[in-house]
């Protein structure tokens, strides 16, 4: 959102400068990303003196001046015919910019004669319409002193709103948040309210409409025009100022309204429509070419406004050319409508159309704005173009407030962490403009028209901290021993945090691809949707919302193996897309297996993974989850997978998953060039069936550190090393993870026996225990493992 500080003062008074209000707008949430002084060009010109006028030597119309600084003497070329000796002027010098003519003044030779700079009109600096000659200074500008010194001083902002702030998307809507940080009140805005003279020939007609809620009401006027000329100055000069170039008086009312009060309107030229307008849903594969001269290709899923012969606009996004305003201009229809924010961001979506109208629709425009808009748009069209209009046109219904929020001042404490009394909260709101109906143990707070982000208390309370100040909140220590309840983290969270540590454990790499993939890696084919295909993407080869997580991962695959790594074990979990619905989207944890199954080693000899190996991870996370899971594999139809050495896993006649070798037809395609396993699991067949619910437990976290001791044992070779392992745990309570880190044969006597090294985790939960206090845990540890085990702590 770009304006400038001059403009901001049109809708409200203050004493602040440039860079207070800067500092305050981004404290509001409004962050400035640039703020940048306004016609800096004119810093760089110059009050100069005519000194010497010779006529050009190739040129009956122009002069050649000698024009002085004070300390310089300069050359320019000059057409102008109110030049004389010893005239006061603006020099501007080779390299300015020209905000009138919007060009960057260069050196260069006119009929043969290179000049210094050129002297200006008023018009070419912006300060008013006359070009009839240049600027003729009085006595009381110095020479040699700068033409900006002149001009106070203006300053233009560039302000990131965030989507939810549409009510700031205008000059009106930043000032308002100005005026309830300031405690001030925004300038009243005189809103005209003449009648029509006539009536208009055309109508509003919403009859086609299936869904009201398309466009619940829509307004207009008609105008008789004298001429669409040239917007006055100062008009022009905004615009220009925000980077929108002037047009015609007619068009830059509407794109200065649009900035000024958000309010997005459109003009149609009356003697291009043929009958009355029509709001409806475009037909499938209707054409309609924009005023940026493209064609679009629309279906019913698009809103338009239409004649009886025509689509005229791409309602809230684009006009067409087939009936815009032109200087011939005679009869005008203005719209004022307000329409489904939701259906304008699909339609802008679906088409790559970005505009300025369809910014605000989309993030909701002021309710109760649609008359305002109406009639100053009047007014400023009868003031510039000349002419009369019409009795209001208008359809539809009224529309329906913002619905109130259910607020208990008492909760502000539990989410901000600091609390302020409920008078204060209270006038906070007040000012941003709710409304407050006090109830026996609450208040009953209507968000005003403009805010359509307002659903909840914590919306509330945001508002209220952020009008009180973000730097208000107090630093508050947060103890390292508060404890938290499992049951805070969503399921679907947890589940999946689970899968991964699993996932990791079983000696499996993460990925994170893309969500996008080739339309040549769509398999089966008829998977591939045309509403899946990105209308920008990043390129061709991701220009598809993913139908699979094998596709990415195959690719994964095959570029490391061309690098020289020949072993993968990976896993991601992410989602897939079946439509554009989110009922459409499903999670899944995919595994791909590839290459041999272990590093080079002189142990044994390598193998490449198998059907049995991935159906060995796939089944260990299954059993870990639900470890009396009844489950059955049928032969799978898959086409990723080997006909033969592939299968279905089914639960309760669904499926929870696949496994199987990757088809050598694939193995083409991806150009794998080894031996592939992959598999897959539905997290949200999983979640919906698998999880069982259990009593949430706490857990804390403890500050200090476990310890660890090393114990050797010796014990007969055909006893099992899990035995040991669990004889130490069950030793004591506070046994932590174990871990063998050696084992070899003992030489000598009848019976074979072996050593086996083992890492114990004694973990110090409430205390830092004492040397006493771990050698009788050690003790303890080596009396039951003698007892359960018959193993003997090595000497």
């Amino acid at each position: 959102m770009k304006f400038t500080f001059s403009w901001l003062k049109d809708h409200l008074g203050f004493e602040n400068n440039a860079n207070e209000i800067s500092g305050i707008l981004t404290d509001l949430g409004l962050e400035v990303e640039n703020m940048s002084l306004l016609n800096s060009s004119r810093e760089e010109m110059v009050i100069c003196e005519v000194k010497k006028i010779y006529k050009h030597p190739n040129a009956d119309r122009l002069s050649i001046c000698e024009v002085s600084s004070g300390k310089k003497m300069f050359t320019v070329v000059c057409g102008a015919k109110n030049l004389y000796v010893g005239m006061k002027t603006v020099f501007a010098p080779n390299g300015s910019f020209i905000p009138g003519k919007n060009f960057k003044l260069e050196k260069k030779a006119i009929r043969g004669i290179e000049g210094d700079g050129m002297l200006c009109s008023e018009e070419e600096l912006c300060i008013s319409e006359n070009s009839e000659g240049i600027i003729d200074l009085d006595d009381k500008h110095e020479v040699g002193k700068s033409f900006g010194s002149y001009f106070e001083q203006d300053f233009i902002y560039e302000v990131a709103l965030t989507p939810n702030r549409g009510d700031c998307a205008s000059v009106r809507g930043i000032a308002r948040e100005l005026a309830a940080k300031l405690s001030k009140t925004l300038k009243e805005k005189k809103i005209p309210t003449e009648k029509g003279s006539f009536k208009s020939r055309v109508k509003w007609d919403l009859t086609e409409l299936s869904k009201k809620s398309d466009c619940p009401m829509i307004m207009g006027r008609e105008f008789n025009i004298k001429q669409n000329s040239n917007s006055p100055i100062h008009i022009k000069n905004r615009l220009m100022q925000i980077g929108i170039n002037s047009n015609s008086s007619l068009v830059d009312i509407t794109n200065y309204l649009l900035y000024d009060l958000g309010r997005p309107l459109h003009v149609f030229d009356l003697e291009k429509i043929q009958g009355n307008l029509i709001v409806r849903r475009a037909k499938s594969n209707e054409k309609f070419i924009g005023l940026d001269n493209k064609e679009y290709n629309l279906s019913e899923k698009d809103l338009v406004i239409a004649d009886n012969n025509k689509v005229l606009s791409l309602a809230g996004i684009m006009g067409s050319s087939n009936s815009s305003v032109d200087s011939d201009t005679k009869k005008v229809f203005l719209e004022v409508a307000y329409f489904d924010p939701i259906l304008i961001a699909e339609t802008g979506r679906r088409h790559n159309i970005v505009t300025d109208a369809r910014y605000r629709f989309e993030r909701g425009i002021d309710k109760k704005g649609l008359m305002e808009g109406l009639e100053i748009a009047t007014d400023m069209i009868i003031s510039f173009c000349g002419g009369s209009f019409s009795t209001d046109v208008i359809s539809g219904s009224n529309l329906e407030d913002n619905e109130t929020v259910r607020y208990f001042t008492e909760n502000f404490i539990n989410v901000s962490g600091y609390s302020l009394s409920a008078d204060v909260q209270i006038k906070y709101l007040q000012k941003l403009g709710f409304a407050i109906k006090n109830e026996k143990s609450f208040i009953t707070v209507s968000p005003p028209s403009w805010r359509h982000d307002i659903n909840n208390e914590n919306d509330l309370i945001e508002e209220i901290v952020r009008l009180h100040g973000y730097d208000k909140i107090p630093n508050k220590h947060i103890s390292n021993h508060d404890s938290f309840l499992k049951e805070t983290i969503p399921s679907s969270f947890s589940l999946e945090l689970d899968l991964r540590n699993k996932a990791a454990n079983l000696g499996l790499n993460e990925l994170k691809t893309f969500t996008f993939i080739s339309p040549k890696k769509i398999i089966p084919n008829n998977d591939l949707k045309k509403e899946l295909t990105l209308v920008n993407p990043i390129s061709n080869e991701l220009s598809v919302m993913r139908n699979s997580l094998y596709p990415n991962m195959l690719d994964t695959v095959s570029k490391n193996f061309a690098k020289g790594i020949e072993t993968f074990s990976l896993f991601e979990i992410g989602y897939i897309f079946k439509g554009i619905e989110y009922i459409n989207q499903e999670k899944k944890l995919a595994i791909i297996l590839s290459g041999y199954q272990t590093d080079k080693t002189w142990h044994y000899s390598r193998r490449l993974y198998d059907f049995f190996d991935i159906k060995e991870k796939i089944f260990q996370i299954l059993y870990s989850l639900v470890p009396n899971i009844s489950i059955k594999i049928e032969r799978s139809n898959d086409q990723y997978y080997h006909p033969g050495k592939s299968a279905d896993i089914i639960f309760k006649d669904k499926t929870l998953g696949s496994i199987g070798e990757l088809h050598p037809r694939l193995e083409k395609v991806f150009k794998i060039k080894q031996q592939t396993v992959l598999g897959y699991i539905s997290l949200d067949l999983l979640l919906d069936n698998l999880v069982e619910s259990k009593k949430p437990s706490n857990f804390n976290l403890s500050p200090l550190l476990s310890l660890k001791k090393d114990f050797s044992f010796v014990m007969p070779k055909k006893s099992k090393v899990s035995n040991l392992i669990k004889a130490i745990k069950e030793s004591c309570k506070i046994i932590g993870e174990i871990l063998v880190f050696d084992i070899y044969e003992m030489s000598g006597g009848q019976e074979k026996m072996i050593s086996v090294g083992v890492e114990v985790e004694i973990i110090q939960d409430k205390k830092v225990f004492n040397s006493h206090e771990i050698n009788n845990i050690m003790v303890d540890i080596i009396k039951n493992v003698k007892k359960k085990v018959n193993a003997d702590l090595r000497s």
